[in-house]
């Protein structure tokens, strides 16, 4: 099983009832137990295959807790060598205790997990509620995660230059994979994205300010600090300064865009019928993700779901309100388009798959959503895949779950 310091009392495990403990190992960072130590609710909290390449057990019952400031204060990321992003906050309403515990599993996955810097032992920074990992073969660029309440949290640290193309990834990372957790596990769970400044406290949850809000304004105050912030030291770091001011520069667009949307929000709802095969479209067209359409789908009724496209096409801007119009006018909502459309609509070109900075595998695959979904089996292709352990048959399971094959098809899009 999972093998890390002593001190954080997450000792390796051994699934060989048949070997002995040995008494010589109590005495360094690593040691062995049988699998008669495991009561049975720690064998239900076992993440197997948890680190890649390795046949490593991660049991998150096993970890005991050590006070995040402590780590932090250990790392000397406060010292002037070290460069640090701000804290790219998500804000859950509820969060599952197991949640944590899956985003580090896939973190652990990806990225080699940090030292934590000791003149004593060799300590893996992994602790229940915070993990460090080396995102560079150096060890000079590290990403520290944690939770704290109902806030999981994101900051990048650097002893080089740091790397706004590589925060972005990080960022974009970030929402794929919690996204893919609430899907994966069908959560009912929503988050809104905040940020706090590079010092901020991650046990203080009065610093946080709402990206949305964030990009609406140049300055921001910080109850935390009882100071004020630009914004753009705060997005700065995640984006270009480019996108950065094209940000600043469709703020009155979007505010304009966002109060015609809420105005029309009912009659909207009143008069789709069915957003499936709209969304099938927006993923054809690359508008959307299939993370997206996740994200949109939670929710099991029209409107709310329809409140969370809204949402997005608000953060998109008026090119994707345009293309989302085409799409309405392809499934003759003519006396809605009327109803949304402004004399002062940009007729800006739509924005195309070279926008959006994702692999042409997935811009091939959207574009052919429709038809794949329509005419694919997918029964020989799950097989290969689980052949090739790309998936497993838990996946098969899921795929399987639902009854039509374009579902089916859809679930497989998704894993």
């Amino acid at each position: 099983m999972q093998a890390t310091s002593q001190d954080s009392k997450f000792y390796k495990k051994m699934f060989t009832p048949k070997q002995q403990l040995d008494k010589k190992q109590k005495r360094n960072h690593l040691r062995k137990t049988s699998d008669g130590e495991l009561s049975d609710d720690e064998r239900s909290d076992v993440f197997l295959n948890s680190v890649a390449e390795s046949t490593d057990y991660y049991v998150p019952s096993l970890i005991k807790s050590k006070p995040i400031g402590n780590i932090v204060e250990n790392f000397n990321v406060a010292d002037d060598h070290c460069r640090r992003s701000s804290w790219l906050c998500m804000d859950f309403h509820f969060l599952p205790p197991a949640f944590f515990n899956h985003l580090l599993v896939g973190y652990m996955r990806r990225y080699p997990i940090s030292i934590e810097p000791s003149n004593t032992v060799k300590k893996l920074a992994l602790y229940r509620g915070m993990g460090v990992f080396n995102l560079d073969e150096s060890g000079c660029i590290k990403l520290a995660i944690c939770v704290f309440r109902n806030v999981v949290q994101f900051q990048v640290w650097y002893w080089q230059e740091p790397s706004v193309k590589l925060n972005e990834r990080v960022w974009q990372e970030a929402e794929l994979s919690v996204n893919a957790i609430i899907r994966r596990y069908k959560m009912n769970v929503v988050y809104m994205l905040k940020v706090k400044c590079m010092s901020g406290s991650y046990k203080n949850p009065v610093g946080m300010v709402d990206v949305v809000q964030l990009k609406k304004s140049e300055m921001y105050y910080c109850y935390e600090h009882a100071e004020s912030h630009q914004s753009t030291e705060m997005l700065g770091c995640w984006f270009c300064t480019k996108e950065t001011n094209e940000l600043k520069l469709k703020v009155e667009e979007t505010t304009e865009l966002e109060a015609k949307l809420n105005y029309h929000f009912q009659r909207i709802v009143n008069e789709i019928g069915t957003l499936r095969e709209i969304l099938d479209d927006m993923i054809s067209k690359c508008l959307i993700s299939t993370d997206n359409r996740s994200y949109i789908e939670q929710y099991p009724d029209q409107q709310h779901q329809i409140k969370r496209l809204t949402e997005i096409i608000i953060r998109r801007g008026q090119d994707f309100y345009s293309a989302f119009l085409e799409i309405l006018r392809k499934h003759d909502y003519q006396q809605l388009i009327e109803s949304l459309e402004h004399v002062d609509v940009s007729q800006k070109n739509k924005q195309d798959s070279s926008t959006f900075k994702v692999p042409v595998f997935r811009v091939r695959l959207q574009k052919n959503y429709t038809d794949i979904v329509s005419s694919i089996t997918h029964q020989h292709i799950v097989d290969h895949l689980i052949t090739n352990e790309v998936l497993t048959f838990d996946d098969k399971q899921i795929i399987d779950a639902s009854p039509a094959q374009s579902d089916k098809i859809g679930n497989l899009w998704k894993n």
